[in-house]
């Protein structure tokens, strides 16, 4: 039954050779599905993988032809460069539909070339395809009942897989995430039936064509704010996206008590538009409109999808020379913001984890134990300190929720309420905490989810210490969105820009 030729026990290079294939296919899956192969075995998703990699491998060495499996083995070594390469170029695992819509997403690669290739990974990949053809050589010659065992077996190990994936309702590629799940919805395919099953079902059911319109990134027309007038802003610039602002909390009183008395004098000397309060899905959706000019669908968040972002309303500051920075009180992972924002030209992120390294706490009772807007004000007026050529974007998170009352007084205001003061504390710390001349762009990232006085707009505020902007005419009536509004502070950066490139061109 065995080849004479060959003196290992039978079946031992049949195991060593399978051993060999799946390991190769595991480390491709840990280090892109995963943290990396050294905590890989920690997910249940990855278990799964490895088993069923090793059932793969024994049907293709066992059912097919000698010429064939040296063919796998090079087909196998090349998806895993491609898939090690992307990944370590784009931060994210390929999709057939990031592949057939996305191709002109990865030009920042330079098309793969050399210089973007995962080398170390390809080497690995390359040594382990020259182990499978040494023992591929010298494979010994197994019995039918011994090659029908091993197919029996391993097709019932990965139809049982299957099997409970149908079972469980987690076959349909086509089903979209539940809403309080906001990857893309096609990971989970990967994590549990790998990249080829998944891309042969994205091919199969046309899922590329489906997600089409989002990685053709809609724009808008930016006509309707070509009329607004352009401030004269400083090179000290903050954006602050504030959670859930409703148009109602401007001169909002209760009892003859401002609700937010720094928002409102800051309101009373700036120029005040009126944004649509529409939430596309989720928060980051609102920063991918406001800070790339385009318009957000429901049901997918951009930035989970998106490998590169060369519109950003950030690129041209940071090019001039500028400092870019984003301060958010949320974990870096959540919406993949600790992905997306190095690629919208922001150099610097501040997320929950940086933040509290530097001494904030969370703070018990607000919203999902984040950093809180007061403390992570606190934390952005200390970093602009000393600097004159910023692009500071601010994110708050706790209007999300209602904050308790602090004093008696503010019992019987509504959640809402209390929380737009909360915030409004922290805002007039952080207005005070600028010098004359600083400018803050501020506006709601979509109408609030329990206000008493939601009208479906939002508040956008343009904004320097020391000037009043309030005068300026506006077209009256009109209502922006935020792909529209985008255009607008694109224009207001690159009137900046051009007036200090002219300013250090004629300086002495």
């Amino acid at each position: 039954m065995i080849s004479k030729r060959f003196a290992w026990p039978a079946g031992t290079v049949f195991i060593l050779l399978a051993f060999i294939m799946a390991l190769e296919a595991y480390y491709v899956q840990a280090c892109s599905l995963s943290d990396g192969l050294m905590k890989s075995w920690e997910y249940d998703f990855m278990q799964r993988l490895l088993l069923m990699d090793l059932a793969a491998a024994f049907m293709i060495i066992v059912l097919l032809p000698r010429v064939t499996v040296y063919a796998v083995f090079v087909l196998q070594l090349l998806a895993g460069v491609f898939i090690l390469s992307y990944v370590a170029s784009l931060d994210l695992p390929p999709t057939l539909s990031a592949m057939v819509n996305g191709l002109n997403m990865v030009e920042q690669t330079n098309e793969f070339a050399w210089s973007y290739l995962d080398k170390e990974g390809g080497s690995v990949l390359l040594l382990l395809m020259l182990c499978k053809c040494w023992l591929w050589r010298r494979k010994p010659v197994m019995g039918r009942v011994w090659r029908l065992g091993v197919s029996v077996t391993a097709l019932a190990v990965l139809g049982g897989c299957y099997s409970y994936d149908y079972i469980k309702g987690r076959m349909d590629i086509l089903k979209p995430n539940p809403p309080e799940v906001l990857e893309n919805s096609i990971l989970n395919h990967l994590r549990y039936r790998g990249f080829l099953f998944t891309w042969l079902q994205e091919y199969y059911y046309d899922v590329p064509f489906n997600y089409q319109e989002v990685y053709a990134e809609i724009g808008c027309n930016p006509d309707s704010v070509m009329p607004l007038p352009l401030p004269d802003i400083s090179g000290r610039i903050s954006m602050i996206q504030v959670e859930s602002l409703d148009w109602a909390a401007l001169y909002k009183k209760i009892n003859g008590k401002e609700v937010a008395p720094n928002l409102n004098a800051m309101a009373r000397r700036s120029l005040v538009l009126k944004l649509d309060g529409m939430k596309h899905f989720v928060s980051a959706n609102s920063e991918y409109e406001m800070l790339n000019s385009r318009i957000a669908r429901a049901f997918f968040l951009y930035f989970e999808y998106l490998n590169k972002y060369s519109d950003s309303i950030a690129l041209p500051l940071k090019s001039a020379g500028y400092e870019t920075s984003l301060v958010h009180g949320v974990a870096g992972a959540y919406m993949n913001r600790r992905y997306a924002y190095p690629k919208m030209g922001f150099d610097s992120n501040f997320f929950f984890e940086q933040i509290k390294e530097q001494g904030y706490q969370v703070t018990p009772g607000l919203f999902e134990y984040n950093i809180a807007d007061y403390d992570l004000m606190k934390f952005a007026a200390d970093y602009a300190k000393g600097k004159d050529r910023y692009l500071h974007f601010l994110i708050t998170v706790t209007m999300h929720a209602s904050v308790e009352a602090k004093t008696p007084a503010y019992e019987k205001w509504d959640g809402y309420w209390r929380s737009v003061n909360y915030f409004d504390e922290g805002l007039g710390l952080y207005i005070k905490s600028l010098p004359e001349g600083s400018t803050v762009i501020l506006y709601g990232d979509h109408q609030s989810y329990h206000g008493p006085e939601k009208n479906d707009l939002v508040p956008f505020l343009v904004y320097i210490k020391g000037q009043n902007l309030s005068k300026l005419k506006t077209p009256p009536g009109m209502v922006y969105t935020r792909c529209e509004l985008s255009h607008y502070l694109r224009r207001i950066f690159a009137r900046h820009l051009d007036k200090t490139s002219v300013m250090t061109d004629l300086a002495p």
